[in-house]
């Protein structure tokens, strides 16, 4: 016997409405939710990076506020460095006006009898003194304080310089061009100097190597070679009769 059983089974389908328009309105509030904060933050960033270069700018004007101040003082010192100086030349002048006025047959200006100019011109050099010595130091300290290398100091440089006050001295003239040498650079040349830039500054009446290099520093012209960035050695000639001092300057 054969039997047959049918089974119908219904089968549901259920639809989902999807809300298209509601899923982009979330993202498009999300995205723009999303640009604020961003926003928030580079504007954060912003008013911090402003405070920092206000603050920056606030110590660069203290800094330069002090720095004027140094260079007032300083500048005030060195006047009144100058001044005691020129009291002190006029001194100095004063008594050997004096001093010469006590010698028998001679005159204040009188340069001396022919023995004495003749020990002068036949003088020669005796080698680096302690009053050049300190010239190039106090020169240094100068250089330094303005960020450049030391000079390093040159005897045979020191030579020339020297001969260059003597003839100052012996021709009583006072001009960087000698009528014995010519310009200081043919100066130079005589007596074997090699170089590839060269300067020189000169001075007199000054008995003090702190002193000369301070009115140096006083003098455009000469403050320029002391602090020529270019120079790499230096020499430096005195003659304590009349103080005569000559600083050479060269780049090797």
């Amino acid at each position: 016997m054969l039997v047959s059983y049918h089974v119908q089974q219904e089968i549901t389908v259920k639809s989902y409405d999807i809300d298209v328009e509601n899923i982009g309105r979330f993202v498009k509030q999300r995205e723009e939710e999303r640009k604020r904060l961003e926003e928030e933050k580079l504007e954060q960033e912003r008013r911090e990076q402003e405070k920092l270069d206000q603050e920056r700018l606030e110590q660069e004007r203290l800094e330069q506020e002090r720095l004027e101040q140094e260079r007032q003082e300083e500048e005030k010192r060195r006047s009144a460095e100058q001044k005691r100086q020129q009291e002190q030349q006029k001194q100095e002048q004063k008594q050997q006006s004096n001093n010469s006025n006590t010698q028998s047959g001679k005159q204040p200006n009188n340069q001396g009898s022919s023995e004495s100019s003749n020990q002068q011109s036949t003088a020669t050099y005796q080698g680096i003194n302690s009053f050049e010595r300190d010239v190039v130091k106090y020169t240094n300290i100068e250089r330094v304080k303005h960020g450049l290398p030391e000079l390093k100091m040159d005897n045979k440089l020191s030579e020339v310089a020297w001969y260059k006050s003597r003839d100052m001295q012996v021709h009583g003239y006072f001009d960087h061009t000698s009528p014995t040498y010519g310009s200081p650079f043919d100066m130079m040349r005589h007596y074997g100097v090699s170089f590839t830039a060269a300067g020189e500054n000169i001075a007199a009446g000054y008995s003090s190597a702190m002193h000369v290099v301070d009115a140096w520093m006083n003098s455009e012209g000469h403050r320029k070679n002391i602090l020529d960035p270019n120079y790499t050695h230096i020499g430096v000639g005195y003659l304590s009769n009349d103080h005569y001092s000559t600083q050479m300057f060269i780049k090797k």
